[in-house]
This record gives structure tokens, C-alpha cells and sequence, in this order.
């Protein structure tokens, strides 16, 4: 701390005083009157500091009023040690992960395990209304079987929607799917066979893990870095060693990292893709919750060889229990909607209506 000028030391102490929690989100900070007084510095001094503090997102100014604590201080998380990539192996924890889903639907457990929004951010009120509508004035359509490919006005309003991934893609190119574990499903079905082997981000979604256990699929953990994604390099080396049938992963805010691949690695992805022959099934469940700036797109915004499967849903989003996805399966859509067909058909009618109509009059874009 000598070693720093001293606005660096004020601010360095202050910024600790309000980690510590002397001063509370929200709470007004000495002015730069009172700060000046009391440490006998100048003005100009504690202006340098508090805008040191403001650089580091602790403080802001309020015009005629003066520095408050941040709603919410940034703090530097912790960057997770990376895997290591190991063999090829079974998935062997299927009954763990299925006996924390139970437990976690017990009356007082808060489901930490489970990546969802709290209700109170759902638009519970605007769905009813749009789920009542539909029943009354479509009563007999929304009461009978939706076959697969799913709702045209839904597929219609889905494609739009695709346009903010950066993916331009036609109405009869959407499948609507029982959310996104069940395109992901689709996806490995088409792609894989039983003994198979796929690759995965490690850490990765547990109910990829499941999926592979249900298939009787081999899966390769590929290092995943919260900064930069997966780490083509170790992918490489894997390819090179064994043959993958199938890559699953999320490029947009990750699970459970939260990282978002940058765009140049998201070509070579998809260069190395095509080298090893390696078709990808890409989750973007979580790609409508990226912020504005910043934001970037699918990597199927990117896929000229139609060799990704884009994989998304509306849980996160709208609500988990409307059950309502979608996936854009390019050269395999007519093999995923036989394999529908003869499985689940469709996703419900009546939530697929009430989802496209809630999307038509704008009522999404608003909850977002």
C-alpha cells in the first residue's frame, strides 16, 4: 500500500470498507467536503479517489446529490480450475442426479441445483390470460393433436426471433419440440448410436449426462474455460485419438460457467467440426438472456455446412413449465420429425398457441 499514490490509498480503503460492508448498497458514501476534512487532503484528491472507486463499479454519482454505494458492487469471481481430458467413459451417476431432482421438489427445499428463474420474474398473469383465450375462442384446434412439425404461427414467430442469433432461417425449418431436453434427445438419437462416443464441456449440464446414460453413450469431458469456451485444442487431441460421433455445447452464457465463446473460436469450431467430421448439437437455451451490448450470436449464425443442430427453449425465459422448444435440424428435420411422430407427436397445442400469440402481440419482447 506505501507504494501507492494517495487517491490509490483512499480508494483502496474505501473500496475495502464497503466489501466489508460498512457501507451498504444504496447507502450515500462521505461527500468529497467531508472526506477532504477529514483525511486534511484536497478536493481534487478525493475526486481521483471516487473515480478510481466509480472505474471499479463500487460507486456512482447522483447528479445534486452525491456518491452512493452500487445497488450491485462488482466483485471478481473466481476463475474454476480447468479439467483435465480424460478417457472416454460411461456416465455413471444417473440415479444421483435423478434423487436431488426429487428431493429438490419438496415442500421448503430451495432448488439451488436447478437453473431457473425465480416465478416471481414470469409473466404468470399475461400467460393465463393468453392460455384462457386460446381455449375460448379456438376451442376444438387447441383441444386436438399439434403433429410434428408444431404450430405454424408458432414456427413463424420462433423464426423471427432466430434473426437476433443471427441466424436467418425459414418458418419450415422450425420443429417445435417438449422443450429443450427433448431436441437435445432428438438430436443424439439421429446422430448417435448406443456405445457411441460424444463430447462435452467439463463442467457441463448434468441432463446431458442423463441423456448420454439413457442412450448408453460414451462421453469425452473437453476443458472449458469460462473466458475463451472449450478449448479446441484439447478437442483436437481428442478427435485425434477417438472417433466423436456427436459435440454438444453452449456457446452463449454456458452451464455452469456462464461463459460466451468469442466469435473467432467460434469459427474455428467450426473449421475443426468439418476436419474430424464431427456434427454439433448447439444448446442456446440460455442466448435470449444475454444483454444487448455485447451481445453475440449462435454459433449456427455461423454454420455454412449445415453441420450444427441449434437446440433452444422458452424455460428460461417465459416459464419452465410450459414445456415448449424448438430446434432447427437442417439436413436431418425429416428424420427428427419421424422419429416425433412416432414418440411424442408434438408439444401440447393449447401452450404452443398461447406462446405464438403472446410472441405476435409483443407481450415477450416487454417481459424481457
Amino acid at each position: 500500500m506505501t507504494n501507492l499514490l494517495l487517491y490509490q490509498r483512499i480508494a483502496q480503503q474505501l473500496a475495502e470498507d464497503i466489501r466489508r460492508g460498512v457501507y451498504q448498497p444504496g447507502e450515500r458514501v462521505p461527500s468529497v467536503r467531508k472526506m477532504s476534512s477529514q483525511l486534511n487532503v484536497s478536493h481534487a484528491t478525493v475526486l481521483q479517489a471516487y473515480a478510481n472507486l466509480e472505474d471499479q463499479g463500487l460507486i456512482r454519482a447522483r447528479p445534486q446529490s452525491g456518491y452512493y454505494v452500487h445497488q450491485t458492487p462488482a466483485l471478481t469471481a473466481p476463475t474454476p480450475d480447468i479439467a483435465r481430458v480424460e478417457r472416454p467413459g460411461l456416465v455413471t451417476r444417473s440415479s444421483i442426479i435423478q434423487q436431488v431432482l426429487v428431493e429438490s421438489r419438496r415442500e421448503g427445499v430451495f432448488p439451488l441445483g436447478a437453473a431457473v428463474p425465480s416465478v416471481d420474474y414470469l409473466p404468470v398473469r399475461a400467460l393465463h390470460q393468453q392460455l384462457a383465450k386460446v381455449t375460448r375462442f379456438h376451442s376444438p384446434r387447441a383441444f386436438s393433436y399439434m403433429f410434428s412439425p408444431g404450430f405454424e404461427p408458432l414456427r413463424r414467430q420462433v423464426a423471427i426471433r432466430m434473426r437476433d442469433a443471427g441466424v436467418v432461417v425459414d418458418p419450415t425449418e422450425v420443429v417445435i419440440t417438449h422443450g429443450c431436453v427433448d431436441a437435445l434427445q432428438m438430436s443424439l438419437r439421429v446422430l448417435t448410436r448406443p456405445g457411441d462416443l460424444i463430447a462435452a464441456e467439463s463442467p457441463t449440464y448434468y441432463g446431458l449426462l442423463q441423456l448420454a446414460d439413457l442412450l448408453g453413450l460414451k462421453v469425452i469431458e473437453i476443458p472449458s474455460d469460462p473466458a475463451t469456451g472449450m478449448s479446441l485444442e484439447a478437442l483436437q487431441l481428442a478427435a485425434n485419438q477417438w472417433s466423436i460421433k456427436a459435440l454438444v455445447l453452449t456457446t452463449r452464457l454456458s452451464n455452469p460457467l456462464g461463459g460466451t465463446m468469442p466469435e473467432e473460436r467460434q469459427k474455428q469450431l467450426l473449421r475443426l467440426a468439418s476436419d474430424f467430421d464431427i456434427q454439433i448439437v448447439e444448446d442456446d437455451i440460455y442466448g435470449e438472456l444475454m444483454f444487448e451490448q455485447g451481445r453475440t450470436k449462435s454459433l449456427k449464425a455461423y454454420d455454412r455446412l449445415d453441420r450444427v443442430i441449434y437446440c433452444s427453449s422458452f424455460s428460461k425465459t417465459l416459464s419452465p413449465g410450459v414445456r415448449i422448444g424448438w430446434m432447427i435440424a437442417g439436413k436431418y428435420q425429416q428424420e427428427i420429425q419421424r422419429l416425433q411422430t412416432f414418440s411424442t407427436h408434438s408439444a401440447c397445442s393449447v401452450t404452443q398457441m398461447g406462446i405464438a400469440a403472446y410472441l405476435e402481440n409483443g407481450g415477450y419482447d416487454r417481459h424481457l
